[in-house]
């Protein structure tokens, strides 16, 4: 079971780093052509890389979240707002290193860029 560590987005600002895209939906193992993952509600699940400075670098976040459409609004450079922001560490397939998986109930732009 991964441990899921909520990230306290309070004093943080956090932006849009890449492109929206869809999660790719695999069965056992083996990635569907064409398919997209789902919540266990059926609400589509789509990753954005978000970056903030974090002890004076630049961190780089890869985080999943649901929409029923895919979201608009969300161009690089965007500051965003992020709802329940969890961390789960875990060790990454072939390694003994520790990665880190971001989520999130939801990705809004704060601030409307001019």
């Amino acid at each position: 079971m991964l441990r899921s560590i909520p990230v306290n987005t309070a004093s943080m600002a956090l932006f849009v780093a890449g492109p929206v895209r869809p999660v790719a939906e695999y069965n056992d193992g083996n990635r569907v052509e064409g398919g997209q993952s789902r919540t266990p509600e059926g609400v589509l699940l789509w990753s954005v890389d978000l970056a903030s400075f974090v002890d004076g670098q630049l961190a780089v976040m890869k985080t999943k979240f649901p929409s029923p459409v895919e979201p608009t609004g969300l161009e690089i450079q965007a500051i965003v707002k992020v709802s329940d922001f969890i961390a789960r560490p875990y060790i990454a397939n072939g390694s003994s290193q520790v990665a880190m998986s971001f989520s999130a109930s939801a990705v809004a732009v704060a601030v409307k860029q001019g």
